[in-house]
Formats: structure tokens, sequence, C-alpha cells
């Protein structure tokens, strides 16, 4: 073998002589990964979903002076400021958006007391009284008089809204899901559609055995039509008890969006929303972005939304809509070009010195996928000034360090 250096072709040596640069398909792939290890922290859907609680309302109320749509974020100085909140590194990070992701992901909504006074074992007294008047709930459910309907419906509902070890298996074998779905479909009787949409929530809020007994027994598309209900709280109910359903899996979400849920939901993101309604919306809206869409078509009312969304001032809000942007451009070149379309690239680019590490996860995430498309995608990143917040950010983290 001889031992004089390999002679070297001209093509190689013009390919040394440029610097050599990240595979933008590794590196899609890499990210691919990434959130694939962020969504894999599902482990149980009770801690994935949100529970509702009764004190989750009470700004529902007080909130009609609630800011417009879309007010503008500030304009950030390039100057570091000192108060700036890093990611942490990547490991933490990791750990950290595993147990965000189970606490946001599903919500239940939770019952309590209004005087906080009384002590907790009256609760339960109550609780383990209702359990034993079980079969007395389940008649007056089923009976014909609204009242005691209206009575029973609620008293399940406190029940499916405890905050640990909610009793949804025993009011399922109960039969009562069959009874809270035909509920939803009583216009004149809107607080009984409250309950019963309230209840239908906590028990998506379960297991996927769970969520599947509710879309089994028809929930779905009358969860549906209470979106366009003239009572703002049914509404608000109906757009929860959706974010729960699209939110534990694939099929679930493609339920959701196969009855007709996305367009009358975006319908409420408008210059009258309420505060509370907006932040429920945007996280459902998250829940039904998350994965590849059925239908592309889809994609460009979704963006416009998010597009307004993301000059929030409101820190959930943000996250949520960066989130889904974060999901809708993790897909194809095709894909991520529709997003930068959509014109959210300068307002991410700002966002990048947002001091909340909630908003500055998804944000990174999502220009880091729009970054990995073709050159003309990541020169739309360059161009709106990325290299300068990234700079400030790097710098700030050595700082702190």
């Amino acid at each position: 073998m001889s031992l004089r250096p390999r002679t070297t072709t001209r093509g190689d040596a013009r390919r040394r002589s440029y610097k050599a640069w990240v595979d933008a398909g590794e590196a899609r792939r890499r990210r691919e990964a990434y959130l694939l290890d962020l969504r894999r922290s599902k482990r149980h859907g009770d801690l994935l979903k949100r529970r509702r609680r009764r004190h989750d309302d009470d700004d529902e109320d007080d909130d009609s002076a609630s800011p417009p749509l879309s007010p503008r974020h500030p304009e950030p100085a390039i100057t570091p400021r000192p108060t700036l909140q890093l990611p942490p590194p990547l490991p933490l990070l990791r750990r950290r958006r595993r147990r965000h992701r189970r606490r946001r992901r599903r919500r239940r909504r939770r019952w309590r007391f209004r005087g906080l006074s009384r002590p907790l074992s009256n609760f339960l007294s109550l609780c383990s009284f209702q359990l034993r008047n079980l079969p007395g709930m389940v008649e007056r459910v089923w009976s014909d008089n609204p009242a005691l309907q209206l009575e029973a419906t609620s008293q399940f509902r406190r029940l499916l809204s405890i905050e640990k070890n909610p009793l949804i298996e025993e009011i399922i074998k109960a039969g009562v899901v069959p009874r809270f779905v035909a509920f939803l479909s009583l216009h004149e009787l809107p607080q009984l559609q409250l309950e019963a949409a309230w209840a239908l929530t906590n028990i998506a809020a379960g297991t996927t055995e769970h969520t599947q007994i509710v879309i089994k027994h028809g929930a779905v598309p009358k969860l549906v039509e209470l979106l366009d209900s003239p009572r703002h709280n049914v509404r608000l109910q109906a757009v929860w008890a959706l974010g729960n359903v699209a939110g534990d899996a694939p099929s679930c979400r493609n339920s959701v969006l196969e009855h007709g849920a996305l367009y009358p939901l975006l319908s409420l993101f408008n210059e009258h929303a309420r505060i509370s309604m907006l932040r429920t919306a945007t996280w459902t809206l998250t829940n039904l972005c998350r994965g590849r869409l059925p239908d592309k078509s889809q994609m460009k009312p979704i963006l416009k939304i998010l597009r307004q969304l993301i000059d929030s001032i409101d820190e959930n809000i943000l996250a949520d809509a960066c989130w889904a942007l974060c999901y809708l451009s993790g897909g194809t070149i095709h894909e991520i070009e529709v997003v930068v379309e959509a014109g959210v690239c300068p307002p991410l680019v700002k966002l990048l010195l947002h001091p909340s590490p909630n908003v500055l996860t998804p944000v990174i995430l999502t220009i880091a996928n729009i970054t990995a498309g073709d050159d003309s995608q990541t020169e739309v990143i360059v161009e709106n000034g990325v290299l300068p917040c990234l700079f400030q950010l790097l710098t700030q983290n050595m700082r702190r360090g």
C-alpha cells in the first residue's frame, strides 16, 4: 500500500472549500424525534387532560372587558434585558416539558366549595354520601322531571370533579353517560346542558377507554353543535370537552375534525371573545394541530388565526399558539412553506426575546422546524433578524452561567 497521500480530485477540493453545513433532512429527523419524545410523555390520560374546577369559571362573568383578539405584542428592544429568563439546558428542558405536557394536554374541571372555611372532611363526607346514594342519583337522572335531572347531573359532575381519583369508572358503570349526551340537545335547558357537558368533559379527561366511551355514545357531534350556543358558559364548556377528546389520541382528534368542529371553533376567535374563551379555544386548537392534519386545506384558516394569536400579550395564549405552530411546521417542505407564507416569521423572531420559557420553548422549536426547510425558508428567518436575537439569548445565558 502506498504511503503517499491520496490524490484529491478537483471536486473534492471544491467541496472542502465550503463550510460543512448540517444536513437539512437529518436535522429535521432529529427534531421530529425530539417532538416525538415530548409526545411520548403521555403515560396516563388523567394527567394529560384538563379537569375543570369550580373556581375555574369565577372569571367568566368578570372578563367582559377582556383585551381584543390581537393586542399587539410590544416591540422588543435588542438591548440585553437582565430580567430575561432563558430556557434551561436541553436535558432539564426535556424533563420539564414532559411534566408540563402531562399537565396541559388535558384539563379536568374541578369542583370546590365556595366557602374555603369548610374542612376537607366535609367535602369527602359529601362525596361519600353521594356515592352511597348513587342508585337514587341514577333514578333522578333518568326521570322526566327537569329539576331532578339537573340536581342529579350536578351531583354526578361534583363526583367527577374530584382532583384525585375521580369516580369515573363507577359513574360509567352506572350507565348515565348516554343520558348526559342526550341532555346536550335540550337547548331550552341551558343549565342542564352546561352540567352535562361539564360531566362529559371530566369523563373525557380520564383514560383513553373513558374518552372512547364518550365518543361511542355520540357526544362529539352534539358538542360541536353547542359551539354555536347563545350562552357563553355552554360554548366554553363545549370547547373544553372537545379539547379533551382531541387531546387523547390521533383517532380521537380525527373524530372531532370529521364532525366539523374546526370552523365553528375558529369562529369563536373574534373581537367580542372573552379572555377565558380565547385561552380555552387556543388550547383546543393546539390539540387539533397535534400530529399531521388529515386535510391539508385546513392549515391556511388555522394559520390565519394563529397569526393573530401570536400578537397576544397573554402568556397562556402565546404558549399554546406557538405550540400549534410548532406542530404545523414539523412536516414537509411544502407544509413549512404554507406556514412561512402565513406571515408568522417576523413575530416569531421577536418572541425570542419573550421573558417566559413557556413561550420561548415552542418558539425556538418552530424556528428550528422552519430553518430545516429549503434555503429560501431559512433566508426568511434570517432576514427577520433571528441572528441578533439568538446572539442575545446566548450571551445572556453565558452571563447567567
